[in-house]
């Protein structure tokens, strides 16, 4: 097999399968750093993976919520549960693709490169937005929310007639004590010149 892979290499441009990117050798030590940090960006790959595809299978769903498609709901569930079922979470890459990565791998073209903008470019690139209002957004200016009554702690309810009653009642009690002090001085008043007192309708009347 090899021997076939090494003639069929040959026979091909030089210029087609570029040099490989890493030619040298690893130790033990190298090889058990180099595995684990296989194993930590596979699993941080396949969080991104399941993210992008829940965000996928919830924009469907809401697809799926307009009037117009309730009545073809089977069809696009057909349609994309066929693709969706060829999308897996577990990341493909291991470390045989790193050892048979090229040299072509670094070379990295921007996308705004015009090699890339000859085939990317359109009508819509070419429209200026001109200046619009902040509208905010930076977490450092964010205001943390009110603190809010913890849900074990109940209400606690004041007693029958309360702080409103109570003045109510103080300010009778502070109207009938005045009338008694008013009509007292009226009577203190009495005992200079004449008499006084207090009507049913709380007027004073005077008399000499």
């Amino acid at each position: 097999m090899e021997t076939r892979l090494r003639e069929r290499l040959a026979n091909l441009p030089p210029k087609l399968i570029s040099k490989p990117l890493f030619t040298g050798f690893l130790s033990e030590k190298q090889w058990e750093a180099l595995s684990q940090l296989h194993k930590t960006m596979t699993e941080e790959y396949k969080l991104r993976r399941e993210m992008l595809l829940k965000r996928l299978d919830v924009t469907i769903q809401s697809f799926q919520w307009s009037g117009k498609a309730k009545n073809k709901a089977d069809n696009v569930s057909a349609a994309y549960v066929s693709r969706r079922k060829q999308m897996s979470v577990e990341p493909s890459v291991d470390l045989a693709d790193l050892l048979s990565a090229r040299e072509d791998l670094t070379n990295l073209e921007k996308t705004s490169s015009s090699t890339v903008r000859k085939n990317t470019s359109s009508s819509v690139n070419k429209i200026m937005i001109g200046r619009v209002p902040d509208r905010g957004g930076r977490p450092n200016e964010t205001k943390a929310p009110p603190p809010e009554m913890p849900s074990w702690q109940k209400r606690t309810e004041g007693p029958p007639g309360g702080r409103g009653g109570g003045g109510r009642g103080s300010r009778v009690q502070s109207g009938w004590s005045g009338a008694r002090g008013r009509g007292g001085h009226g009577g203190g008043r009495g005992h200079h010149g004449g008499g006084g007192a207090y009507d049913a309708a709380g007027s004073y009347s005077y008399h000499s």
